[in-house]
């Protein structure tokens, strides 16, 4: 992390003159992305473990260290030793690790292989999804997985470095039919009907915001993630990893969060990452526009 000293300090992360400042301080570096899938895999060297598929809701139990269940003072250690002040979190492609070997077969059982990746949304107890455990209730929040989440923020707070956090991860709904299969807004893997497709390719579905009960259902999940992580400063709320969907649901999503903000009385950053016609139309948008606070142009 290199340093440079700026004129006026602020409380928390803000944005002066281009730069992200911590404090007094220009936040400078590179960021890591988390783990998609997978838990520890053994290698040479603490920091390259750390690089390998570091998640910040992975949760493996009785066992802390890299690419287990992280140590999240450690975690925010490395980042500022190592130059990478930045964390960019979403959730997993799969629960437990027997989907792995990126096969579609249906579990018969919920015998789960660990490290779990916690995803967002509690388990109903009712009924059998995919991989073999209860289906998801989409109205209702996994706490272990913000609990994560909001421990992080508060060490990026205290030390300035930088929570990245995609509401949404792209890949689960594109690419590959294993990245769909224990998807919880799969019809078979929740209680809702969500009238998403059955295979791949879903992203359509999910950002059709014409859609009234996935509609109310975004503005829930995004409301809660506010909720939660909304009273820390070195967060930017970015709107998915791997967007490329459409306009529409970057208006949709910007407008909640602005709903959200109105209704609490906070100001959250927004850093806008999507393709450049959305960018250009968002950062055109007189209402829209002068809300963004960070620009990510990996999907040019």
């Amino acid at each position: 992390m290199f340093i440079t000293e700026v004129a006026g300090a602020v409380e928390g992360l803000s944005v002066q003159n281009g730069w992200l400042v911590h404090g007094r301080e220009v936040i400078w570096g590179c960021a890591q992305h988390n783990g998609w899938w997978g838990g520890y895999r053994k290698n040479t060297g603490w920091i390259h473990n750390y690089k390998v598929r570091t998640a910040i809701c992975r949760n493996a139990p009785g066992q802390v260290g890299p690419s287990l269940t992280e140590d999240l003072s450690r975690l925010t250690d490395a980042m500022l030793q190592y130059g990478y002040p930045g964390f960019e979190h979403n959730y997993g492609l799969w629960y437990d690790r027997r989907r792995d070997n990126h096969d579609t077969i249906k579990r018969t059982d919920g015998n789960a292989q660990s490290p779990y990746l916690e995803q967002p949304w509690a388990r109903s107890d009712k009924g059998k999804a995919w991989d073999g455990l209860s289906k998801y209730d989409l109205t209702d929040f996994n706490n272990r997985y913000f609990d994560r989440l909001k421990e992080f923020a508060r060490h990026c707070d205290s030390k300035g470095t930088v929570l990245l956090h995609n509401f949404y991860m792209q890949h689960a709904l594109l690419e590959n039919p294993a990245h769909y299969v224990d998807f919880p807004w799969r019809p078979v893997n929740c209680v809702q009907d969500t009238g998403m497709p059955d295979t791949i390719p879903a992203a359509n579905s999910f950002y059709d915001i014409n859609d009234k009960t996935r509609r109310e259902l975004h503005r829930l999940y995004i409301h809660k993630c506010l909720d939660e992580l909304g009273d820390y400063t070195n967060v930017i709320y970015l709107i998915s990893q791997e967007y490329t969907g459409p306009l529409s649901f970057v208006q949709f999503w910007m407008d909640t969060i602005k709903e959200w903000e109105q209704a609490k009385g906070k100001t959250v950053k927004i850093g806008l990452a999507a393709t450049k016609d959305v960018m250009d139309a968002i950062l055109e948008d007189p209402e829209r526009g002068p809300g963004i606070s960070t620009l990510c142009l990996s999907y040019w």
